[in-house]
Order: C-alpha cells, then structure tokens, then sequence
C-alpha cells in the first residue's frame, strides 16, 4: 500500500520514480520547471518532502495551472497538459495513492494501470478462455461470439461537473481510509485536479471544465475508477469480460448472452456520458475456419478466423501473432532497410550486404533492432504467420536485388541463396528460442 498523503513518505517515493523515469528517458536537459531542476529537488529532499507533507496535511496546497501543449501521438494531434515539477510530484503521489486505494476496488477483469498486470495478462486470460471452450465443446459444436469496444476520446469525455458519476466514485473510494484528514485532502485535490487551470501558449489561462487532463498523472487510475460502474454490470453475467483502459472485450457461446451484453455496453455508457468509438465496433463470430453464423441476429456478426486484440492477433487455437497493421509495417521497414542497403552496397556484395543488414535487425538489440523483434522471438507462436512473415520478407529481398516484382524475383534470388547468405528463418529462430526456454 502507497503511504499516506500526509507522510513525508510518500513523496520521497514519488521523488525515485521521477529520477528513475528521468534516467530511463535519457533526458539530455535537467528535468526543471520555473527555475527548480529535479536534481535541486532530490539534494534536498527530506526537508522538502517534509514541507510539502505539512503544506497537504494543512490543506494549504495550491496547484499551479497546467501548461497545455499540442504534440503528434500515433498519427494524431493531441493536447497535452503538463504539470510543473513540484505539482508532478505531487500529483504523482495522489495518483499512487489512489492507485493502491484501487486494488481493493477493481474487478478482476481490469487490467491496465495495475500493478503486476499487463495487457498480455489480458491475453493470456483470452487464451485460457478458447482452450476451456474448446475443451468443452466438439468441434462442429465450436464457435464464440465475440464484441469488441472503444470509447471514443475517453479521458477527454469523462464529465468532471458537479453532478457527473465521477464525483460519487471517488467518495466510494475515500470511504476506504481510515483518516478522515487525509480522505477530505485527497479530495480537495482530485477536485482541484479534475477541473484544473490551463496556461495555453498565448499566456491565456482558462480553466478545463470536462474531461481529465491527458498527461496530468492523476488521469489513468481516474479512467481506471470511472468505468468501475460498468464492470459491476459485465461481472454479474456468465460470459467472459476484459476490460483494458477503455478497451473493452465481451466473448460469449450464447447469442442471445451476447445481443443481452451489447445492450447493456451501450445503456451504461450512455449513462456515463460518453460513447463509442463506431470505428472501433466489432460484433464477430468467432470459429476456426471463419464460417459465417447461420442463423438470424439483430446484431450483424462478421464471420472470422481470428481476433486481434490488444496488438496481438489470436487464431482460434489460441496462437498468437502481431496484427495486420503491425505486420505491414514491419514490411514497409525491412524493404527501406533493403533499399538503403542497396543503394551503399559494392558491386557484387549486395546479397551478403542486404542479408546481414536484415539478420541484424530482427535479432540484435540496440539501434538497428527492429521494433517488433522481441515479439517475433519470443510470444509469437502462430507458425502460419512467421512461415508467412519469411516468404514476404524474401521476396522483398528477391524484388530489391533483382529488380523484378513478384514471385519472379525468386528467378534470380531464391530463399535458400538467403538462407546461405546469412538470413535467419523466424520460424526457425522461433523454435530455437521456444527450444532454449
């Protein structure tokens, strides 16, 4: 359990997981805000740790508005509102706090922003629900029901108003503390940091009036607890529920259990005050060959082969590889290595050259590796997709060095020339780790 709020404790804590995350970033520039650098903060840290312990106990504590920025995530622009440094110490203890308030709180189903639980602690939950399923029925009997949802900007959209259910969560879980003091100070800050003032670059200040501040440390076990409501509904149901952030995952044998669950997905969300992400809505019936559902259903199952949740792609034998996404951008990076590679290579070494230049990438560490290494080495399983994975990325070497597209290319440089040329399989290294392990 994370120390109270009112014990010096607690931020010296929160003080580590600052330098520990500074060092782990590899900050070139001294973490600071108006003028205080972390390293000023950690030189003195006992007494500051005792001052801001009495200033929270006294109630004296006054955050500072946020800086608001606009950075690219994913694709996308996003706002981001960062806290200055002494305020992201504290918030940062509230949001410990409140996360091991939390434990004894949240359903078994909630994965993310847990201590000891992963979103592959969510997979491996899946994967043992598809071996019980195929345990207990025959195979022309096999086939699961499966949906799939997203909120959309759920930390943007979560009401922070008077009368939001937020309001009502947070008290259920202050009434947990023994210390009164502490329960009216951890509210007094939530509150504070619910509905914060926002410095905007033109020295603007407003204050946020709905939605929990992306980058402020108090909004994921926030986001956790919001939906806790939600959970209570999904828990009392004989079907299998997962909930990771505000992914959420509903697998069912019952049709009529799954159009039940859809509804009651879609009637407490709208009582929350928010709403799904339609693009990221999915009704599927879920079977080995990907048959489609012969019978009539008010939702419209898609009929298919395999999930993808999470980043991971799941057959129905519960064999896991990377998603289609992933997958072709993985492609797309090998061949601009390849490309590269050929454009510096002397003549007659660009075989060795581009076969190395791969092998290093998909099996060394450091600045060449390939982003999605440690998956293919190590949690993929799905022996289709890596056997799938080395014929693409052959061809891809094949098309570089012969200048031919298509299976042509192979005219001039087959696999096995690969192979011999220094080119491991991921199949093959695949069996050499699983073999090791």
């Amino acid at each position: 359990m994370f120390p109270s709020l009112l014990n010096p404790e607690a931020y010296r804590l929160q003080l580590e997981k600052l330098r520990a995350k500074a060092k782990q970033g590899g900050h070139r520039v001294e973490l600071e805000s108006e003028g205080v650098s972390l390293s000023m903060l950690l030189e003195s840290q006992t007494r500051l740790c005792r001052h801001v312990a009495a200033e929270v106990s006294a109630g004296g504590y006054r955050l500072a508005p946020l800086k608001h920025a606009e950075v690219h995530l994913d694709g996308k622009r996003r706002a981001l509102y960062r806290p200055d440094l002494i305020d992201a110490l504290v918030l940062g203890a509230v949001s410990a706090r409140l996360t091991s308030l939390l434990e004894s709180i949240l359903a078994d189903s909630v994965y993310a922003y847990r201590p000891g639980r992963s979103s592959m602690s969510a997979v491996g939950r899946l994967r043992a629900e598809l071996a019980e399923h195929r345990r207990r029925y025959a195979p022309a009997q096999r086939g699961l029901f499966v949906l799939q949802r997203d909120l959309s900007n759920y930390g943007e959209s979560i009401p922070t108003d008077e009368g939001s259910y937020l309001w009502a969560a947070i008290s259920s879980v202050l009434d947990l503390l023994d210390d009164r003091r502490e329960a009216q100070v951890l509210r007094e800050l939530l509150e504070a940091a619910c509905r914060p003032q926002v410095r905007y670059a033109t020295g603007r200040v407003e204050a946020m009036t709905r939605g929990l501040p992306t980058g402020s440390p108090i909004q994921q076990p926030l986001a956790n607890l919001y939906l806790t409501v939600l959970d209570e509904q999904m828990g009392t149901r004989d079907l299998f529920y997962a909930r990771f952030g505000d992914d959420l995952l509903v697998v069912s044998s019952s049709l009529e259990a799954s159009i039940e669950a859809a509804d009651t997905l879609q009637r407490v969300v709208d009582g929350l005050e928010l709403r799904f992400n339609d693009a990221k809505t999915k009704n599927q019936y879920f079977t080995k060959p990907g048959r489609p559902l012969e019978r009539a259903c008010s939702l419209a199952m898609r009929p298919t082969s395999h999930i993808e949740y999470l980043g991971v792609r799941l057959n129905f034998d519960g064999r896991l590889g990377i998603k289609a996404k992933r997958v072709r951008q993985l492609l797309q990076r090998c061949r601009w290595r390849v490309e590269n590679v050929m454009r510096v290579a002397p003549p007659g070494c660009a075989l060795p050259w581009v076969a190395a230049a791969l092998e290093r990438a998909l099996t060394e560490s450091g600045s060449v590796a390939e982003p999605l290494r440690e998956a293919l080495t190590t949690w993929v399983d799905d022996r289709n997709q890596l056997r799938e994975l080395d014929y693409q990325l052959a061809l891809l070497c094949a098309e570089a060095l012969s200048g031919k597209r298509g299976v042509r290319a192979f005219r001039h440089t087959t696999p096995s020339a690969l192979r011999e040329a220094g080119l491991s399989s991921l199949l093959q290294l695949r069996r050499r780790e699983k073999g090791s392990a």
